[in-house]
């Protein structure tokens, strides 16, 4: 997934997508400046990057931002999917101008765009971010259980994490499971779509995307589990059906804002 803002192109996690993103990138022939905002470091995440033309182009400049201690523990992680053993090209071997930076607190400023990171719960340290321009904010979290499962967060952490989504112009969020999956899988860090509407609900966003589909999934499945959801509800103490559009991501999908 990518933002672009001006000449600010902001590019969200990672996964198997990004190599065509790369060809596109590549194939206009300007050098690539991109910042890459990983949300954690599992696979589906990550292991496109390999294969993101632009990282083997000298001309490009590439900064890499994920939740870690360190700096270089952001590089190191990303390192080792590409030691001899899994690939062909050592991570010291690519030609773009790489830089890392380890989000643990606090906002980013990345190119003049306000970036802010907000823990969220799923297995191994994992964020979810608000990117704010002056046409919209965009909040994205692609992996996070909003009920269920055991995470290091503090008690009030619902509470918090909807006062940093408040009033959002675009939530993009987890939605993987329906509600008989979930009960199959509580504690895997992932979300059903009716919590995320409730979610959305309760944050005064204006516009929710489901997310994180289940690899199974297909797009006459999601078609039908579209038409079965019921009103989001925002909580137990305000039942009013709350008003803001909702759809299910789709490959190629383009918002414009501003």
């Amino acid at each position: 997934m990518e933002i672009r803002f001006g000449d600010t192109l902001l590019i969200l996690d990672a996964g198997t997508g990004i190599r065509a993103l790369g060809a596109e990138l590549t194939e206009v022939g300007d050098p690539v400046r991109a910042t890459v905002l990983l949300t954690h470091f599992h696979w589906d995440h990550v292991q496109g990057l390999p294969f993101f033309h632009p990282m083997h182009l000298a001309s490009s400049l590439l900064h890499i931002v994920g939740p870690a201690d360190r700096d270089e523990y952001v590089e190191q992680r990303l390192a080792r999917q590409m030691e001899p053993i899994f690939f062909p090209v050592p991570f010291h071997g690519v030609r773009a101008e790489c830089r890392f930076t380890a989000w643990r607190e606090g906002p980013l400023d990345v190119d003049g765009v306000a970036v802010r990171v907000f823990p969220v719960r799923h297995p191994s340290r994992t964020v979810g971010y608000r990117i704010e321009t002056p046409s919209a904010s965009i909040c994205y979290v692609p992996d996070n259980e909003l009920a269920g499962g055991r995470y290091e967060v503090p008690s009030d952490w619902r509470r918090r994490f909807e006062a940093f989504l408040a009033g959002a112009d675009v939530l993009i969020h987890d939605t993987m499971y329906t509600a008989d999956e979930y009960e199959r899988h509580e504690g895997w860090g992932h979300s059903t779509t009716q919590q995320a509407l409730d979610l959305a609900a309760a944050a005064g966003v204006k516009r929710l995307v489901g997310f994180h589909h289940a690899p199974e999934r297909s797009d006459d499945d999601l078609d039908r589990l579209r038409r079965t959801l019921g009103p989001p509800t925002g909580s137990p103490d305000d039942p009013t059906p709350s008003d803001f559009s909702f759809s299910y991501a789709a490959e190629g999908d383009e918002l414009h804002f501003g």
